[in-house]
This record gives structure tokens, C-alpha cells and sequence, in this order.
């Protein structure tokens, strides 16, 4: 394991620490003294324990892009990342183009091509997961190495428009998500060594338009969404 590993992951178990003792934790993410309490109603699997984990992430190539007016799709489409200029809804979307503005962050840029998984608590439900800081997430803190969710039994579910991310003109949306079920192929089933999931991104019309793409309505919600796998180093 090389030093930046571990550091990286003595940093995130540091993190861990501070923000409490068992179970519920709270990991500061830019939301107040407070942060963001995260619980679990059951023992999770071991995803990476105390000491932490580092997993090898790919996403696919697919990216399903989806406008909503309100809470109804309105709109949907699945190109692959390149495919050029889709058009939904009377608005247009280069999605390939769209994930190189420093604004924001897709769903493939959100996690590391080598992703550190922290869980602490009395049934380890309280999980930190390492991330990039682009776009939105850049805004958090410097000190949240990680952001903070939940591993229920074998799912795992991170919120992203927590903090900063939430906030200004390209604000991560409520929709924002990382939700993946864990697995183990060996031993008793308590130790996982593969995860499949899906990372999900909004942003208003508003957004998008900004980097040229035409005329989605401002009031519209724009969700980008990625299937991803990893396996465990």
C-alpha cells in the first residue's frame, strides 16, 4: 500500500472519530454544527471496517439522462457518455461536453478511480467514502475527507447535495445519489468484495443551459445517472 493510501485512509478514520463515538456518527459537511447524522437499523456487511478499504471503481459508458417537470419524467434518453448532442424536451445536451465544465460533477467523476470505504458504529452502519472534489463537492470542507452515508445490511446509500454542494447556481439537487448493494463471493458472506450501483446527479435547467446547451426550462431538473462496479483491493 503506498504512503498517500495511508494517509488517505488514516485521515478519513480521523474523521470518523471526531465526529463521534458509535453509532449514529456525525461527519461535518458544510451544514453547521451539526452535519449530516447518518444510522443504521442492522449490522452491515464489512465493507471496509474500522481500518478502511480501498476499491477499484468503473463506471459504464451508458449515461442516462432524465427531465423532470415537478416530480414527473418528462423527458428520457440513455446515450452512451460520447454520443454528441441529445435532445430532450426542446433542450439539448452534449453529455460529454457538459462533464468537462469545472462546475459540476458527473456521475463518473464522483468517486476515485480508487475509492477509500470507512464504517464505524456498533453495527458499522455509519459509513465515509472517499470522493473528488470537483464541482459542487469541491465547495465542502476541507477537513471532509469523506462524505457520510449509510450501509443498512448490504445497501448502501450516500447522499450528495449535503453542505456547500447544495448551494449556488449549480447546486447538487435532493435527486443527487449514490445507492449500491454490496456482495461477498467467499467465506461466511460478512466481508464484501464487490459493489454494483448507480451514481445519480441533478441540477435545474438553469444549470445545464449555462454551458450552452439550449433551452431546457429553468424550472426543469435535469438528472444524470451512471451504472458503476467495484471490486475490493
Amino acid at each position: 500500500m503506498t504512503t498517500w493510501i495511508r494517509i488517505l485512509l488514516a485521515v478519513l478514520s480521523l474523521t470518523m472519530l471526531l465526529g463521534a463515538e458509535g453509532c449514529p456518527f456525525t461527519l461535518d459537511t458544510g451544514e453547521g454544527a451539526g452535519g449530516t447524522t447518518t444510522t443504521s437499523s442492522g449490522a452491515a456487511i464489512d465493507v471496509g471496517g474500522t481500518s478502511g478499504a480501498l476499491w477499484q471503481v468503473l463506471f459504464e459508458d451508458a449515461i442516462t439522462i432524465t427531465v423532470r417537470a415537478g416530480k414527473q419524467v418528462a423527458a428520457k434518453q440513455t446515450p452512451g457518455l460520447q454520443a454528441g448532442l441529445v435532445t430532450l424536451l426542446g433542450g439539448s445536451l452534449d453529455a460529454g461536453s457538459f462533464c468537462l465544465r469545472s462546475d459540476v460533477v458527473c456521475p463518473h467523476q464522483v468517486l476515485p478511480g480508487r475509492t477509500a470505504i470507512l464504517q464505524s458504529g456498533s453495527n458499522a452502519g455509519a459509513v465515509a467514502v472517499s470522493f473528488n472534489r470537483r464541482g459542487p463537492l469541491a465547495t465542502l470542507p476541507i477537513a471532509a475527507t469523506g462524505i457520510a452515508g449509510q450501509l443498512d445490511g448490504k445497501e448502501l446509500m450516500i447522499p450528495l447535495a449535503v453542505g456547500d454542494a447544495a448551494q449556488g447556481s449549480c447546486a447538487l439537487g435532493a435527486a443527487s445519489l449514490l445507492a449500491a448493494t454490496a456482495s461477498a463471493s467467499s467465506g461466511n458472506g460478512a466481508r464484501a468484495d464487490s459493489l454494483r450501483g448507480r451514481t445519480t446527479v441533478s441540477y435545474d435547467g438553469a444549470c445545464i443551459n449555462l454551458g450552452g446547451s439550449g433551452a431546457f426550462d429553468p424550472e426543469t431538473r435535469v438528472e444524470l445517472s451512471m451504472s458503476f462496479a467495484a471490486k475490493r483491493e
